[in-house]
C-alpha cells in the first residue's frame, strides 16, 4: 500500500506527464502554423478582358492598376446598362449596387435621378468600352495612395427612345477607386467607386 508522500509524488509526476503532453501539442500547433504562413501564396493571378491570355501577378493586398478598370468600368456598365427602362431600372440599379459605391456617389446619383426623374422614362441605354487598335480598352490608372487609384476610361454611351437614338457618345470618364473592407457577401471585390474626381469629356460624337 502506498503511503500518502508516495501517492502525492505519483501524482505529480503524472500532472507533469500530461503537462508535458499539452506542451508538446501547442509546440507542433505552432511550428505547423509557422509553417502554413510561411508557404501562403505571395502573389495572386489577374486576367484582363477582352483577352484573358492577357494578365499579370500581384502581392497579396495589393491592388494592381488594371484590376481598379476592370472593377470601375464593370460596376459603372452595370448601373448604367437599362434594358427596358430607366426610370424603373436605374434606382434598382443604384439600390442593388450600393455596396460597390461610396455613400457620398451613391446619394449624388440618386440625388441627379430625383431631380430630373422625368427624363429617365422609356429610356434604354448601353455602355461599353472603347477599344485601341489592338482590342484592348482605352483607359488609364494613376495609383493616389496604397490601393487608391484615379481612373481614366473612355466608353461609349448609347441613349434611344422608342427606337430612337437621342445620343451615341463616347466619352472619357474619371473615377476614384479605393480598397473597401466589408462583407464579400455584399462585395466581393473588395473596392468602391468613390466618385468621379472630374466631370466626364466628349471624345466622340456618333449621333
Amino acid at each position: 500500500m502506498m503511503s500518502k508522500s508516495d501517492r502525492m509524488l505519483d501524482e505529480k509526476n503524472k500532472t507533469i506527464r500530461w503537462l508535458t503532453i499539452i506542451i508538446g501539442l501547442l509546440i507542433a500547433g505552432l511550428i505547423h502554423a509557422h509553417m502554413m504562413v510561411a508557404n501562403m501564396p505571395k502573389e495572386w493571378s489577374f486576367w484582363t478582358p477582352p483577352n484573358i491570355d492577357a494578365g499579370g501577378k500581384s502581392k497579396i493586398g495589393l491592388i494592381p492598376d488594371v484590376e481598379a478598370y476592370n472593377f470601375s468600368f464593370l460596376i459603372f456598365a452595370n448601373i448604367n446598362t437599362w434594358l427596358n427602362d430607366g426610370d424603373k431600372e436605374y434606382p434598382k440599379k443604384l439600390q442593388q449596387f450600393k455596396y460597390y459605391m461610396s455613400e457620398t456617389y451613391a446619394s449624388k446619383l440618386k440625388k441627379e435621378y430625383e431631380q430630373d426623374q422625368g427624363s429617365y422614362r422609356n429610356r434604354l441605354r448601353s455602355v461599353e468600352f472603347v477599344p485601341k487598335a489592338d482590342g484592348t480598352p482605352k483607359y488609364s490608372v494613376r495609383p493616389i495612395d496604397r490601393n487608391k487609384f484615379e481612373v481614366e476610361a473612355v466608353l461609349r454611351v448609347k441613349d434611344s427612345i422608342s427606337g430612337t437614338v437621342i445620343f451615341d457618345e463616347e466619352r472619357r470618364y474619371f473615377f476614384t477607386v479605393r480598397s473597401a473592407y466589408v462583407p464579400r457577401r455584399n462585395n466581393p471585390w473588395q473596392m468602391k467607386i468613390v466618385g468621379e474626381y472630374q466631370r466626364y469629356t466628349l471624345e466622340k460624337k456618333r449621333v
